[in-house]
Formats: structure tokens, sequence, C-alpha cells
């Protein structure tokens, strides 16, 4: 298993929350219950794999990165 991290960005102070899985799928049942129009970014490592917002309820809508293994982030790591 790999070890993936969340970045997610609220209303409250940015939240890192680590996860080890198959594949890095397993972020959206992590992040299932954060309220609608949370940010958040998927990163492998120092590899962003996505930036996401919730759009709704079981929907996050996948955001532009500048270009792919993009080392930018909403928030210190």
């Amino acid at each position: 298993m790999r070890t993936y991290h969340l970045l997610v960005e609220d209303a409250s102070v940015p939240r890192r929350i680590a996860f080890q899985a198959e594949s890095p799928d397993h972020a959206l049942t992590i992040a299932e219950h954060e309220a609608d129009g949370t940010r958040a970014e998927l990163w492998d490592g120092e590899i962003l794999l996505a930036r996401m917002t919730k759009a709704a309820a079981n929907l996050w809508k996948l955001d532009p990165c500048s270009s792919p293994g993009m080392r930018e982030s909403i928030s210190p790591r």
C-alpha cells in the first residue's frame, strides 16, 4: 500500500489527512462527509495528483492544475 495525503481547506484551519491505500481514489471515501464548497488537494508524496472542490453530496469537481506534478499547495504541508 502507498501513503497519500489530502490537504483539506474549509471554513476552519486547513487540515492534512494521511492515509494508506492501494490507489488514490480512496481519498473520495475519506472526504465524503466534507461540506459543500470544501477545497482539497490529493498528494502522492511530493506529487500533486488533483485539486478538487466539493460541489454537492457525493460530487467533487476537479479544479485545474497548471502542470502535472506541481509542488505548489493551498496550505503548508
